[in-house]
């Protein structure tokens, strides 16, 4: 979100490996609650009304990351 001055996905993109890595572990990570292992763990399963308010919560994070970012780019000239 902060590593370029363009709008992430649109106009800058991570390279593949690291896009699919990224994907790779939240999957996992959000899986394995619901496995024997996240239970042996001692993990519980999140509710699915949980991942209703994750969504958007995300989503305003990106907004406001991006806003802030141009904000500073706009004061400042350019980011570090």
């Amino acid at each position: 979100m902060i590593r370029t001055p363009k709008l992430p996905f649109i106009q800058s993109r991570a390279s593949a490996p690291l896009t699919l890595l990224t994907f790779t572990g939240i999957a996992v990570l959000t899986i394995i609650p619901f496995t024997a292992f996240g239970t042996i763990l001692g993990f519980i399963p999140l509710p699915a009304a949980y991942f209703a308010y994750l969504i958007p919560c995300i989503i305003l994070y990106m907004v406001l990351a991006i806003s802030l970012k141009k904000a500073y780019v706009r004061h400042y000239g350019d980011l570090l």
